[in-house]
C-alpha cells in the first residue's frame, strides 16, 4: 500500500495531540522515543547501518514531514532516505562513560516539528566486542510498539541479509497514512460520538490536576523513580485475578490521594489502540493517554 510522497494528508487524531503541545513547547525533548540496542560480538557496523537504513525507508512514517497551513496542520511522505551514521567511541578514554554522555546530550536534543526529519539514527561503536544500535524518534511518528517492532526487523535484516545479498528482504510496508481516513471516519460517526459521551460523564466533577504545569522559560526539573515489584507479590496479585498493572495503578492512586489529602486522584494510562494484526502490522503513532479515576475516599 503506497502513497503519493509530496501529496499533504491531515493528521490522525492521535498525532493531533501531540503537535498541539509540540508546537508549543518546541525546544522541549519531552517527545524523544528511543531504540536502543546493545550488540555484543563482532558486527560489520556498516552492514548494520545499511540495515537500518533500508528498514527506515521502508516505513512511511519514518520519513513523515509536518507542516501547518493557516494553523491546520498536515503531513506529508519524504523520498529521501533516513541516513543512519556510525560513531566510534572506542578511542575515548572510557568508552562506556562517552557512550552514556553521548546517549544523554542525544535525549536532551529535540527534534523540532519544523518540516525536516523526525528521526535521527546511529551505530555507536563502544569496542571490538560491543556496539549500540540507537534510535530516536519523535512520538508523533512513533510509539513504543513501533521502537520495538523496529528493533527486530532492523537485526532480523542484519541476520538474514549478507552484504549485496537483499533478495530475502522485506517487501514493502502497509501504509501509516491509509489510517488517516479510518480516524476521521470514526471521529465523525457514532462510534466517536458514543466515546466522547462517555468520557464527558465519566470526568464530570473530577478533581482538578493535581500537578500543574509549569510556566515561563526557566528549567524545568524532573524526576524519574524505578523500583521492583517483589515477583511473589505479582503471583498473589494473579491469583486473585488481577493484571499487575492494575495494581500498581491502584496503589498509584491510593498514594497520590494520601499525598494530597484527597479523595480522588486521575491517573493518565497510556493505550495501544492496535485492536487488530491490521494495526499491529503498521508501524506509527497509534498510542493516546485516556483518564482514569481512582477513588480512596477516607483513605
Amino acid at each position: 500500500m503506497s502513497t503519493h510522497p509530496a501529496s499533504p494528508h491531515r493528521l490522525t487524531s492521535y498525532q493531533r495531540d501531540v503537535w498541539s503541545i509540540g508546537t508549543r513547547t518546541p525546544e522541549s525533548p519531552q517527545f524523544n522515543c528511543v531504540l536502543h540496542e546493545r550488540l555484543h560480538g563482532g558486527v560489520d557496523h556498516r552492514r548494520l547501518a545499511a540495515c537500518a537504513e533500508r528498514v527506515l525507508h521502508r516505513h512511511e512514517t519514518f520519513r513523515l514531514r509536518f507542516a501547518d497551513s493557516a494553523g491546520v496542520p498536515f503531513q506529508r511522505v519524504a523520498p529521501e532516505a533516513v541516513p543512519v551514521a556510525v560513531v566510534d567511541l572506542s578511542d575515548a578514554p572510557d568508552p562506556d562513560t562517552a557512550r552514556v554522555e553521548w546517549m544523554r546530550a542525544s535525549l536532551a536534543a529535540a527534534l523540532p516539528l519544523d518540516g525536516g526529519s523526525l528521526v535521527e539514527a546511529t551505530v555507536l561503536r563502544e569496542s571490538a566486542d560491543v556496539t549500540h544500535l540507537h534510535v530516536k524518534a519523535h512520538h508523533i511518528v512513533a510509539d513504543g510498539w513501533t521502537l520495538d517492532r523496529l528493533g527486530h526487523e532492523i537485526l532480523r535484516e542484519y541476520a538474514r541479509a549478507p552484504e549485496g545479498d537483499r533478495r530475502k528482504t522485506d517487501g514493502e510496508a502497509p501504509s501509516y497514512l491509509a489510517f488517516v481516513e479510518d480516524d476521521t471516519a470514526y471521529l465523525a460517526g457514532p462510534e466517536g460520538d458514543r466515546d466522547r459521551a462517555f468520557y464527558r460523564e465519566y470526568l464530570a466533577g473530577a478533581a482538578p490536576a493535581l500537578f500543574t504545569r509549569a510556566t515561563g522559560d526557566g528549567p524545568r526539573e524532573r524526576g524519574r523513580h524505578s523500583f521492583v515489584v517483589d515477583g511473589a507479590l505479582l503471583d498473589r496479585v494473579r491469583a486473585a485475578g488481577h493484571w499487575p498493572s492494575t495494581y500498581v495503578a491502584a496503589m498509584l492512586g491510593v498514594y497520590l490521594t494520601r499525598l494530597h489529602r484527597s479523595g480522588e486522584a486521575v491517573l493518565g494510562i497510556p493505550f495501544l489502540n492496535r485492536p487488530t494484526k491490521r494495526h499491529r502490522d503498521v508501524l506509527g503513532q497509534f498510542a493516546n493517554t485516556l483518564p482514569l479515576r481512582v477513588a480512596a475516599p477516607g483513605s
